[in-house]
């Protein structure tokens, strides 16, 4: 029996068989090449990356050390010993994180370019130690002058080479990254080959075995198929207005409401997946009744999805909230469908507060009507601490201290009432004055007061003691700090 009198459904059965043959092999082909560019990426992420990350962690622990023998100088007594031994426990981590480093360089490459990073803390390192050993023995004008000789210009040359050592770990990343991006791309070529292949070869099939029914027919079917592999770019022709053309006309339609219902459905399961990654997510009914929330949601609010769903938003919240004004008024904009976004107190499980930084959405149906809303949030409870207790910290140091600001130019800006009575002045009398008014001529035209301000506009810090003028030329001595 030839195949030409074989009946439709066996002709069926043989073509959709050499099909899934074909695009059988086209998919293991494809599977075996993504097999071989995932293990690339794992290389890429599981150790150039850390290996970058690595490097910012030691020179961070650089820059504390530095930034905490500078604070030594002007913290009072009561701090020192904890700046000395944070100090030291930076010194501790880089000492692990450069041989971390060092295991982790195998090529020459690597090791010649962490070489002078390696010098560059060696010769670094035992300076802070010994500034650190005077600064404790009470000896703070030998550690001073010590940071003055050696230490800083060796801090600075560290930061230097580990400048460079990143440079020179940017560029390795980039280069796999270049490798990734060629390899995808021949990749993708190859399986759009094999896809070009396999639907050839399935048209061919299909066209030998569709040689009992109309050709036009013929044509719905292949436009069917194509919408079936969720290709909807191909052109369909109309060429007639009887039953089949309207069939045709239908389907061009169909095609383009697909088309446009796919591209927005694949970008809004992107937009959404990304989102619920990177923040909590919760969702509610209008009348606040939770539905269900993600897991960095709940991670951070302490509660299961089985406690949490079926409860009223308002259980998350303290009693002052709930009777409180923005409650009401969060309560009737979420009726109304109206979108909220700001930082808001939530209670989680236990009684602990957290702080969340929220964007409230509502979620319309078809008629455009609000029926439901979600919450994109963070938890930025640690900021809100934070905040909180730096401007106590500033508000410590305002009562104790005198503290007076002024632009880069000595253009005074404030000034606070410890300031004012040392110099006798009121605010008024001194805001948008340059601070050389504070200075007599000869000093104000001394090359160590244009020096001042030449390491001020570097960002660079001054300390020590001064001689200013307060209101009437009263000579004033004062022990200061000059910070950027």
């Amino acid at each position: 029996m030839s195949l030409r009198n074989l009946k439709l459904k066996p002709r069926l059965f043989l073509a959709f068989g050499l099909m899934a043959l074909v695009f059988g092999a086209a998919v293991a082909l494809g599977l075996m090449r993504l097999a071989a560019f995932n293990r690339a990426v794992q290389s890429l992420t599981g150790q150039s990356v850390p290996h970058v990350e690595q490097t910012d962690a030691w020179a961070l622990a650089v820059m504390d050390t530095a930034r905490r023998t500078r604070s030594m100088m002007i913290r009072d007594q009561a701090h020192v010993q904890e700046e000395i031994d944070g100090a030291r426990s930076a010194l501790a981590d880089r000492k692990n994180l450069e041989e971390a480093a060092t295991a982790a360089a195998v090529t020459p490459e690597e090791k010649a370019a962490l070489k002078p990073v390696v010098e560059a803390e060696n010769s670094a390192a035992p300076l802070e130690e010994e500034f650190l050993r005077l600064f404790e023995a009470g000896r703070k004008q030998d550690a001073i002058a010590l940071m003055d000789a050696k230490m800083r210009g060796a801090e600075h040359t560290l930061l230097d080479v580990f400048a460079d050592y990143r440079g020179y770990q940017n560029t390795a990343v980039l280069e796999q990254a270049d490798a990734l991006t060629a390899s995808y791309h021949k990749n993708m070529k190859l399986l759009l080959t094999l896809s070009g292949i396999a639907l050839a070869v399935g048209a061919l099939l299909a066209l030998f075995t569709a040689q009992a029914l109309a050709k036009r027919m013929e044509r719905i079917i292949r436009h069917f198929e194509n919408f079936a592999a969720g290709d909807f770019k191909h052109e369909i022709a109309v060429d007639s207005t009887d039953e089949i053309g309207q069939v045709l006309e239908a389907l061009r339609f169909t095609q383009k409401s697909l088309d446009e219902a796919a591209e927005a459905a694949a970008d809004s399961r992107s937009q959404i997946a990304a989102i619920g990654r990177a923040q909590a997510v919760i969702e509610y009914d209008l009348d606040g009744t939770i539905t269900t929330a993600n897991e960095n949601y709940l991670r951070m609010i302490g509660y299961s999805l089985e406690e949490l769903r079926g409860r009223n938003l308002q259980s998350l919240l303290d009693n002052a909230q709930r009777s409180g004004a923005d409650n009401q008024r969060f309560l009737e904009k979420l009726a109304r469908g109206e979108h909220e976004q700001g930082v808001q107190k939530r209670i989680g499980k236990g009684g602990r507060e957290i702080w969340i930084q929220a964007s409230v959405n509502p979620i319309l149906n078809a008629a455009g009507k609000p029926y439901r809303a979600i919450t994109y949030c963070t938890d930025v409870t640690e900021q809100v601490n934070s905040a909180a207790e730096f401007k106590g910290q500033i508000a410590a140091i305002n009562r104790v201290q005198a503290v007076i600001e002024f632009s880069l130019d000595g253009t005074i800006l404030t000034a606070n009432e410890n300031f004012l009575k040392t110099f006798d002045y009121t605010l008024e009398e001194i805001r948008g004055q340059h601070h050389g008014m504070l200075v007599d001529p000869e000093g104000r035209s001394s090359d160590k007061y244009q020096a001042l301000w030449e390491k001020l506009a570097r960002g660079e810090f001054d300390s020590g003691q001064y001689r200013r003028l307060a209101k009437g030329g009263r000579e004033v001595w004062i022990q200061a700090s000059y910070n950027p």
